[in-house]
This record gives structure tokens, C-alpha cells and sequence, in this order.
């Protein structure tokens, strides 16, 4: 407790305490951005010395994640993203897979039975993001995040979003001042299988919720 209000300040950690109450009560509130594709990007050269930075294809994805459960990308998720054309860009050191993000250039799964879908052409959802505890504070996500961009942008995507939930303060914190444009706020209730979802009207013109049985029925 007291480390949180040091490394953050009373007003943000006791916000964030409120939120974690209120999201393990079944209501999920986001900030959502977006950026526009850094087609110029390149890689620090400290990252470019020590890491490899590729697109991660389905086996390798397999193999990598039997060989380290920490990853938590179990074959099932695999088998969905990849067959829905969900992209995968990673960090490798040494071989190993150290760190990823996907992307999604339609939909993806938020919770069982709740589905993101988005509305903008030329846009692309950023999800499931991750870092190995051993290789954090090295800002890894940040060229993970933008080294495949110039790929994705000659595909004709220009625009990134994605949400950082309201709890979250070290996303957010990692997050302030980068080059991203704050669109509004969205979320969800749930109570079983019961879903109540908000946009607010920046929000809406990129993404909208929709429910499990919409996903099958666009798909059969």
C-alpha cells in the first residue's frame, strides 16, 4: 500500500484501488487510444544488439509456448488467432521468445462470450501483450509495439487502438507521453452471461462490442 502511494501518488493509487473493486464486481472500465503507425520507426540500438525482433508464425508460436507455460498462449488460443489471421510480432534473445503482441485487423475475444470488433477501415486492434518479468523496465514493449509497423502500414493499416484498463496504473503510467490520441472511455458489466457495454462517441467510430453467438454466425 505504501509503496503504491510513493511510486504514484494517493489520488491515482486510491482511483485505481476503486476500479479493481469495482472491475471484481463485474464492471470493466477503459481509457482508449489510439497512434498512428511509426512507418519510420527503428529499433534502439540497445534493443538491436541484444534482441531479434519477427513476425511469429503458428509453429514457432506452438513451440514456444510448450517450451515456456509463462508465455500463457495455450494451443487452443493459438489454433483461434491464427486461424482468424491475428498477427503476432515478438522479441527473441537467443532464441528464446521473450516478449509479443498481437494484432487483430477485425475482431478478438475480450472474456468468454464478449467479442471486440472494429468499425474504422485502415485500423487494426492491439491485444494480449506481454513481457517476461525477467526482461521488464528495459521498455521492450515499446519497440515490440512499433518495430512491425512499416509491414503493417504497406498492408494499408494506419492506425492503432487499443484500451489500458482504469486499474492499471503502471500501463498507464508506461503509457503517458507517447505519441497516442486519448479517444473517450468504453467498458462492460457483467453479471453471468449477461453483458451491459458503454462507448463513449470517440470510441464508438473505432470499435464496438458484440456478443460470442454474432462472431459464430459471421463466420458460418
Amino acid at each position: 500500500f505504501i509503496l503504491g502511494v510513493r511510486r504514484y501518488g494517493w489520488v491515482p493509487f486510491a482511483a485505481s484501488r476503486i476500479f479493481a473493486m469495482l472491475q471484481s464486481m463485474g464492471l470493466h472500465l477503459w481509457v482508449v487510444h489510439v497512434r498512428p503507425l511509426a512507418s519510420d520507426f527503428v529499433i534502439p540500438p540497445e534493443h538491436a544488439q541484444r534482441y531479434e525482433f519477427r513476425r511469429v508464425m503458428f509453429a514457432e508460436a506452438l513451440a514456444q509456448s510448450r517450451r515456456n507455460p509463462q508465455l500463457n498462449m495455450s494451443q487452443a488460443f493459438l489454433e483461434s488467432a491464427f486461424g482468424r489471421g491475428d498477427i503476432c510480432v515478438g522479441a527473441f534473445d537467443a532464441g528464446r521468445l521473450v516478449a509479443y503482441t498481437w494484432r487483430s485487423l477485425d475482431r478478438a475475444p475480450i472474456e468468454d462470450g464478449l467479442w471486440l470488433k472494429i468499425v474504422r477501415p485502415n485500423c487494426r486492434y492491439g491485444y494480449k501483450a506481454l513481457v517476461l518479468a525477467e526482461y521488464r523496465g528495459q521498455r521492450l514493449n515499446e519497440t515490440v509495439r512499433s518495430f512491425y509497423d512499416r509491414e503493417m502500414v504497406a498492408m494499408g493499416v494506419r492506425q492503432n487502438v487499443a484500451y489500458i484498463d482504469l486499474h492499471n496504473l503502471p500501463s498507464l503510467r508506461a503509457h503517458r507521453g507517447l505519441r497516442r490520441e486519448r479517444i473517450g472511455f468504453a467498458g462492460y458489466f457483467r453479471r453471468r452471461q449477461i453483458w451491459v457495454t458503454f462507448r463513449t462517441p470517440g470510441v464508438r467510430r473505432y470499435i464496438r462490442f458484440v456478443r460470442a453467438h454474432e462472431v459464430d454466425s459471421a463466420e458460418t
